[in-house]
């Protein structure tokens, strides 16, 4: 595993974004938008699932949420990404981090179980409250990340 950091660390693109001044900041806000869109959509679709706006179609809110909510992962997937890889050392041996990408895989498997399992329909509350769980939860550990010593 140090290899592999060392490895990553090592990349000419890496070094390059630790030595900017604006990229680092820059992938940093493309993080945060990325969480807005994801966690966004993702809180409309877990309260419609709790019985929010039951006068408009699930249909309608769905389709559009899901887009955002998939295109926000996308871009936190790929800026968590190179965020990780400037301090990946560092960022490897913190516990929290660990958290954080638990409660990332436990959202999406869960969105993924939602979308094509039907989890959503026959047991709504629970769907939704995993993933508002999982999300939160993500979002929490990732802030902590900066403020963890390990």
């Amino acid at each position: 595993m140090d290899g592999l950091i060392a490895a990553i660390e090592g990349l000419e693109a890496v070094q390059a974004l630790r030595g900017s001044r604006w990229a680092y900041p820059l992938v940093n806000v493309g993080h945060v938008l990325g969480l807005a869109a994801l966690f966004g959509a993702i809180l409309v679709l877990d309260l419609r699932l709790l019985g929010a706006w039951r006068e408009t179609d699930a249909v309608a809110i769905e389709r559009p949420a899901v887009a955002v909510a998939a295109a926000g992962l996308a871009v936190a997937i790929a800026t968590g990404a190179l965020l990780f890889s400037v301090r990946a050392g560092e960022y490897a041996a913190l516990g929290v981090f660990w958290v954080k990408v638990g409660f990332v895989a436990v959202g999406t498997f869960n969105a993924v179980a939602m979308r094509l399992g039907g989890l959503g329909r026959r047991v709504p509350a629970l769907a939704a409250g995993i993933s508002l769980l999982a999300w939160t939860g993500a979002i929490v550990a990732g802030r902590l990340i900066g403020y963890w010593e390990s």
